[in-house]
């Protein structure tokens, strides 16, 4: 990953992902959210705080040794539990249908190959399972 993707990039992503305007959206897209999920580019768990109450346990998808490391205060103040899973959202070693959502916020962009981590999220999520997103970019609609 170099210099620049395992140690900068982490840690800019968690200073200009953390605002009040970002969590007011990190809220809504976790609100719907409920048992297993699977979070794709976990960084420094900047969901945590809006996982609701029904959500019994995440497991993390995060390459960065820094991004996980940048998580520790964040999962110390919870009892949700929270595991490191996977280090590559392109190849997820869990059986097919072993996931109630998958969520990925300001993370698509950094996969080199969205199409396959997208196809391996649809194949871990339960057939009445929930992909829930949060990016950056132009929509046609609100």
């Amino acid at each position: 990953m170099g210099l620049w993707g395992e140690h900068v990039v982490p840690r800019l992503a968690d200073a200009m992902l953390r605002g009040r305007e970002i969590g007011e959206l990190r809220g809504l897209a976790c609100s719907s959210l409920s048992g297993r999920v699977l979070e794709l580019g976990f960084g420094g768990g900047l969901n945590i705080r809006w996982y609701p109450p029904e959500v019994s346990e995440v497991v993390a998808v995060e390459p960065s040794d820094v991004g996980w490391g940048l998580s520790q205060r964040r999962r110390a103040r919870t009892d949700l539990s929270i595991s490191r899973g996977f280090l590559d959202g392109q190849h997820l070693a869990a059986p097919d249908g072993a996931f109630d959502a998958v969520l990925s916020t300001f993370t698509l962009c950094t996969i080199p190959d969205v199409s396959q981590a997208l196809a391996e999220a649809r194949r871990v999520l339960k057939s009445d399972g929930r992909f829930v997103f949060l990016e950056h970019g132009l929509a046609p609609t609100p």
